[in-house]
């Protein structure tokens, strides 16, 4: 919903940014997870050696990492596609840079 006269811009809530954004917003923290997750099972599990740590790495990796790129696929089929064609439709410039919400 766009009301120009008061410069105000509606929008669902997790339309909030393109393609590299919701790149970096999405997807990166899960990565991080998925970092802590397996050190974490690790540490509490076996002992903390490198071939404990490849050994979980790749047993976690092969549930997880497929896990997260279908929650970004499905993420950037609806709500990415549609932030960037309400991007578009505004006249905006450079749609999958934009960031609706910006932390500083």
């Amino acid at each position: 919903m766009l009301k120009p006269s008061e410069q105000i811009i509606c929008i669902i809530p997790p339309c909030t940014g393109g393609r590299k954004q919701s790149l970096k917003r999405n997807l990166l923290p899960l990565i991080i997870i998925y970092i802590l997750f397996t050190v974490c099972m690790v540490y509490l599990v076996a002992t903390f050696t490198v071939d404990n740590l490849v050994t979980a790495f790749v047993g976690a990796g092969m549930i997880f990492i497929p896990a997260m790129f279908i929650i970004y696929k499905n993420s950037i089929v609806t709500f990415v596609t549609l932030a960037e064609r309400i991007f578009s439709t505004l006249g905006w410039q450079n749609v999958k840079n934009i960031d609706l919400i910006f932390y500083e």
